[in-house]
């Protein structure tokens, strides 16, 4: 967007497959294709005055799609958000939003936090879930969330997908949403076929995105899974 463009509303539409970021921001110093970061409170300006996008810290198919998260913003302000699913994430984990699903309305607390759940009537397990929000004062979307693949219905360890991976200076380094207070487990293993992963490390959430850094070993191949308990 233009770096003095604002009041930009971008509801209900399909985008996918288009080679860069859905709704691309560029915050002051980015070049296409990055992630604009959320900030507290929403406090910073460029273009759609670098609305924050909402995180995702549950996705569960099954007959009825659920899909639970928080978004930080400006303190007491009306904001709409809406949920996508699509096949796959931005290469860097962020949403496209191929299809547009459905849409509520949250209202931030004094401290600009609100916790949302959206429910489609339909199984889109396998899918990955993707959220925007929009203030309905100024009329600003934000860029699409992370994007989380959403668990089949009868998972009982509620698997996750990593928001991001990739390897950096001798690290797998990942990137997920959390929930405040949640306990996430990451589990290893060599052999993708075993029922047999061992506990690498376990994190309390913070309400936010979290970077998780882990050793590559010799090893010819290693997975990784994260589980919430």
């Amino acid at each position: 967007m233009c770096s003095v463009s604002a009041g930009n509303r971008i509801l209900g539409n399909g985008i996918e497959s288009n080679g860069a970021l859905g709704i691309d921001l560029e915050g002051p110093g980015e070049t296409g294709g990055q992630v604009t970061p959320n900030d507290p409170q929403d406090a910073d300006a460029g273009p759609n005055r670098l609305q924050n996008f909402p995180l995702i810290t549950a996705a569960r198919g099954g007959a009825n799609t659920l899909a639970q998260g928080t978004l930080n913003s400006t303190p007491n302000r009306d904001f709409l958000l809406e949920l996508f699913h699509g096949p796959e994430p931005d290469p860097g984990g962020h949403g496209e939003g191929a299809r547009f699903l459905v849409r509520t309305n949250v209202t931030t607390d004094a401290a600009g936090h609100a916790d949302w759940t959206l429910t489609v009537p339909a199984d889109f397990s396998g899918q990955f879930l993707t959220v925007t929000a929009t203030d309905l004062a100024t009329e600003d979307t934000s860029e699409f969330s992370p994007a989380v693949r959403a668990d089949k219905e009868d998972d009982p360890h509620g698997k996750m997908e990593w928001a991001a991976a990739r390897l950096e200076d001798g690290e797998f380094v990942a990137v997920f949403p959390t929930a405040a207070g949640q306990t996430y487990i990451v589990l290893f293993s060599d052999d993708l076929g075993t029922d047999e992963w061992q506990v690498l490390a376990t994190f309390t959430g913070t309400g936010d995105l979290m970077t998780l850094r882990l050793p590559v070993t010799d090893a010819a191949q290693r997975f990784f899974v994260l589980r919430r308990p």
